[in-house]
């Protein structure tokens, strides 16, 4: 029996729930496969290098099991955690 989502006619926003997630490798010149909707940081503690949906680049601190509302296009390889996607 297919699961039940009770909130499908619900739509998306920025202070609704991630429906879908994805793992990002850090790279100097490839994009992710979508903008997020925020980012989930892995289980370590480091340094979050990114570029902004708006192109705006933003280097800063971040706690492991972090999430960031961040819309972001690009994981820079100067990052230095695990990182996914949240769509």
């Amino acid at each position: 029996m297919p699961a039940t989502d009770q909130f499908y006619t619900h739509a998306p926003n920025l202070a609704s729930p991630a429906v879908g997630a994805f793992s990002i490798v850090p790279h100097d010149t490839n994009e992710v496969s979508q903008v997020t909707r925020a980012l989930r940081i892995g289980t370590s503690d480091g340094t979050l290098s990114v570029i902004m949906a708006d192109g705006s680049a933003l280097v800063i601190p971040v706690a492991a099991m972090e999430i960031l509302p961040f819309r972001v296009k690009k994981v820079m390889a100067a990052t230095t955690v695990d990182v996914w996607g949240l769509i």
